[in-house]
């Protein structure tokens, strides 16, 4: 019994040592951690936990510093990627011009992906609409059909960084004017001819501010999805940039800020 003990004891003390190197790992890279993309973190996280859960079971005790400097870095990448977004959406909506543009085919993807989670929660599949609906095994099956906030940026990102001025200087001006945040490009309008966004039936007339929040929201909710155990904190933060989006649109929209 007490060799038994000893060796219990022994084999402890490895796997906590093996924790402590490992959470130094992990300190070394705490301000970079926070600035990678989702799949990246994903990376280190996953693996991480993997190793939590081997040396736990072989040592036979919790190791509680390793779990929480784990969870502190997903919570501070949380952090950081709100800010990013929060940042972001802050920039759009101060240069949003307000003029109708056309809706590429990712985001009514996002679209259907949501009311489809929707539907299924909701145990009532009756009033899902063929044209409106996707499945998650269609979803896996179709790249096109899966929002993916973790492999490269997006069209809107993209059209949200860049705009090409010399293409500007050489087309003619047919109705929809073009700003450094515009979100519709050439390319884009090759891809797809909707005009609007549907949900349930209905068509709604998007500017560039509101595809770029749906895009955002589509993220959070990977995030969610592929960090459980921070699902509270990812809701406190969709909620926090939902009510300044409403409230900054009614300010610039309602109350006139626009015009300045």
């Amino acid at each position: 019994a007490d060799v038994l003990r000893e060796n219990a004891e022994a084999v402890f003390a490895a796997c906590d040592a093996a924790h402590g190197r490992w959470a130094k790992l992990l300190g070394v890279r705490a301000v970079l951690h926070p600035r990678l993309k989702l799949q990246e973190f994903l990376t280190i996280y996953n693996i991480t936990h993997e190793f939590i859960t081997a040396t736990e079971k072989i040592g036979g005790r919790l190791g509680y510093s390793i779990r929480g400097t784990l969870q502190s870095q997903a919570k501070a990448f949380i952090d950081f990627q709100h800010d990013s977004r929060m940042s972001k959406i802050k920039a759009v909506l101060d240069q949003e011009t307000w003029v109708e543009i056309d809706v590429p085919d990712e985001f009514q993807s996002i679209i259907n992906m949501l009311f489809s989670s929707d539907a299924l929660s909701s145990g009532n599949l009756n009033g899902v609409e063929e044209d409106n609906s996707i499945s998650y095994h269609d979803m896996a099956t179709n790249n096109d059909a899966r929002p993916m906030a973790d492999t490269g940026q997006s069209n809107a990102e993209q059209n949200v960084e860049q705009t090409d001025s010399t293409e500007e200087s050489k087309k003619p001006n047919r109705g929809r004017s073009k700003s450094v945040e515009s979100i519709s490009t050439e390319k884009d309008h090759k891809k797809s001819a909707s005009q609007a966004l549907f949900y349930k039936g209905v068509g709604y007339h998007m500017v560039n501010c509101g595809l770029i929040l749906l895009k955002m929201l589509s993220e959070y909710i990977d995030m969610n999805n592929l960090l459980p155990t921070l699902s509270s904190e990812v809701v406190h933060r969709v909620a926090e940039i939902l009510k300044f989006f409403n409230t900054r649109t009614c300010q610039l929209v309602l109350g006139a800020g626009a015009m300045q």
